[in-house]
């Protein structure tokens, strides 16, 4: 199954911090990501589900996009496309699906993510820099 979303950051004392949001269903931390309706271009998938999760309109910044896949279980994987963003609006959380959100750094936000995701934010934060 394939998912996009958006890594959100904002800038605070010249460190990044990322928007990660505690998902009700899964009980696991994420972006704000969720499946394609059809019709949908990866990027319009993206600002809906930024949307809908945060009640916040991005402007994706247009030279950025990485895809991340990891094994939810044996048989099944999942695919994120990640479109990249800086957040400059007050959040409204979606609080039937969404229990938490936190803004963290780089280092706190590979220690609630999978693994793969890692990388992500290392190449995020090269990118940023």
């Amino acid at each position: 199954s394939k998912s996009c979303g958006a890594i959100l950051y904002k800038k605070e004392n010249w460190e990044n911090k990322y928007l990660l949001l505690f998902q009700r269903k899964s009980q696991t931390w994420s972006f704000p990501k969720g499946h394609m309706k059809a019709g949908e271009s990866e990027k319009q998938t993206a600002l809906r589900e930024t949307l809908e999760e945060t009640g916040c309109t991005v402007m994706l910044n247009s030279d950025f996009k990485i895809q991340v896949e990891y094994r939810l279980t044996d048989i099944s994987k999942k695919q994120v496309v990640l479109f990249l963003a800086e957040l400059n609006c007050d959040l409204t959380i979606r609080e039937d699906e969404i229990e938490k959100y936190c803004w963290v750094s780089a280092k706190e936000a590979k220690n609630l993510l999978y693994n793969e995701y890692a990388e992500v934010l290392e190449q995020v934060e090269e990118y940023l820099e």
